[in-house]
């Protein structure tokens, strides 16, 4: 099997192995390197438009996790035990509409006149193609 192959079929079988972790073993931490590397796949994901319109926050203090665990559906009897705990934050439709201030600032390194043309292909994408400024859910979703 030639690398491309071997690849394909490593990607695969991660994939197969997904599942929904129900409790995590206390004395188990995932090694800061993998970690790191988790994080950064998360960064680096595919977002539409390139808005990337996430962030991550890693809570290991004890206390904070403690004050944390009951305000998060099902993280109540896991939290305790996992090594580590991320919140992801996303932003919402007032950030992502196609006139926010926002992804003015997120593509402030176009220059002008492409600007106007991104966020007006933006405007379209949003308006007429899904039609997401129809219900505020709509873009939240999306």
């Amino acid at each position: 099997m030639n690398k491309k192959a071997i690849a394909k079929e490593e990607i695969l079988n991660a994939y197969r192995f997904r599942h929904a972790t129900k409790e995590f073993d206390p004395n188990k931490t995932i090694p800061a390197d993998d970690f790191q590397f988790i994080l950064e796949t998360g960064r680096l994901s595919p977002s539409s438009f390139g808005m990337e319109p996430w962030r991550f926050i890693v809570v290991q203090n004890e206390k904070l996790r403690d004050k944390i665990k009951n305000t998060s559906w099902g993280a109540a009897g896991k939290l305790p035990e996992a090594s580590h705990f991320v919140i992801i934050l996303a932003r919402t439709h007032l950030d992502t509409r196609f006139d926010s201030a926002y992804l003015k600032e997120q593509f402030s390194d176009f220059p002008e006149d492409r600007l106007s043309q991104y966020l007006g292909m933006i405007e379209q994408f949003q308006k007429h193609d899904f039609k997401l400024l129809d219900q505020e859910r709509f873009l939240n979703d999306w």
